[in-house]
């Protein structure tokens, strides 16, 4: 549970006074000797021995009118009387084909679940196939609108999103209810052999580590490159005289740096200031000490490294992580339907019990009015 103004349960404390007063309405007053009266006082101290139920009664009707009334002040806002109903999961995927491909497991176990997948195109459609992707233009641009439209208290919604750096020109996304996100990071080259100037060239490359494991990873995440754009690789793994060199990744020192190369050097290895071709890593390039390697990011990264090298003609720059999660906010932490109801029935158990509270008091006081 949550409150708008929690500062008013302060207010609580205010429960010490009906206690106070009942306590001091018990005191026993000065006895005074009157002939008219003597006759009643062995039964009026009879009926005054103790507390009766009706005080006790009286005294905690008036506990819970300082509570009720202090939880109305300070606005309460809970879940929980939705807490039994299941949650509905609800994909809202941008009709991209790289990135359905790159989910395309995820995607067609929703489908299979029964689970609903929409596009985040103009009307919305819902997708049967996952093989017919409308055609649509800056599909982010219809985002929001299809949260908006999908947005329910009894849902729990995923969203499928290309991380693209015009994402950020954007106003951010508000989703009103539980979310997670999935972006794919593409890094969109035009024709990079071409742009190179390589046309068809192989780009020789040195991998020379200590760790034969870390070489077998490097040369992993260099193939897995060479898939995505189609580029050729000229590998060495022992360093050749001879041969110029497009590209180094060594943990070794380098006494002599050409222009021309672009050298990654991992281990901390150099800690002087290094030319504009010189990537530093900060650790190994293993798998039990590099998060990069664990997360599978290694291939890009190194396809960054490349790019800034190159200077290609790159068409979009991915986001991190960390901006594109700033991106996609949760607007409402609760859905404001069921905080007005529990405000509905706060009020209710006031109202009643501030009637009970009158009528016992009433009748009391009538009771001695009459004694």
């Amino acid at each position: 549970m949550e409150f708008l103004q929690p500062v008013m349960l302060w207010g609580l404390l205010a429960l010490a006074l009906p206690v106070i007063i009942h306590f001091w309405y018990q005191k026993k007053g000065v006895t005074l000797d009157w002939a008219a009266t003597r006759w009643l006082t062995g039964i009026t101290n009879q009926q005054q021995r103790g507390l009766r139920p009706d005080e006790l009664l009286l005294l905690l009707l008036r506990c819970l009118l300082v509570v009720f009334l202090v939880l109305l002040l300070s606005k309460p806002m809970a879940d929980f009387l939705k807490l039994n109903q299941k949650k509905h999961i609800v994909h809202l995927v941008q009709p991209d084909s790289k990135l359905v491909n790159n989910f395309r497991f995820e995607l067609e176990d929703a489908l299979k679940k029964g689970e609903k997948v929409y596009w985040a195109a103009p009307s919305g459609s819902e997708a049967k196939d996952l093989s017919d992707l409308p055609k649509v233009a800056h599909s982010e641009l219809y985002l929001q609108k299809n949260i908006n439209r999908l947005s329910k208290p009894e849902t729990e919604l995923h969203l499928y999103v290309v991380n693209q750096n015009k994402l950020a020109n954007l106003p951010r996304f508000d989703v009103p209810q539980d979310f997670k996100l999935h972006a794919l990071t593409d890094i969109i080259i035009e024709e990079l052999p071409k742009v190179t100037g390589l046309n068809g060239k192989k780009m020789t490359v040195l991998i020379d580590y200590q760790d034969a494991s870390e070489s077998r990873t490097v040369e992993a995440a260099l193939d897995a490159l060479a898939e995505v754009y189609g580029i050729s690789f000229a590998k060495d793994i022992s360093f050749d005289p001879k041969t110029k060199y497009d590209w180094i990744l060594t943990d070794q020192k380098i006494t002599n740096y050409y222009a021309h190369t672009l050298y990654v050097i991992s281990e901390n290895t150099i800690s002087q200031v290094l030319p504009e071709n010189v990537v530093q890593f900060p650790d190994s390039l293993l798998l039990r000490t590099s998060e990069i390697v664990q997360n599978g990011a290694l291939p890009e990264w190194l396809g960054a490294a490349m790019i800034s090298h190159l200077k290609l003609d790159i068409r979009e720059i991915p986001l991190s992580r960390s901006q594109l999660e700033t991106l996609f906010v949760r607007s409402k932490p609760l859905d404001s339907r069921s905080a007005d109801q529990l405000y509905q029935y706060l009020l209710l158990l006031f109202m009643v019990t501030l009637l009970a509270e009158r009528w016992i008091a009433l009748k009391k006081t009538a009771a001695r009015d009459y004694a």
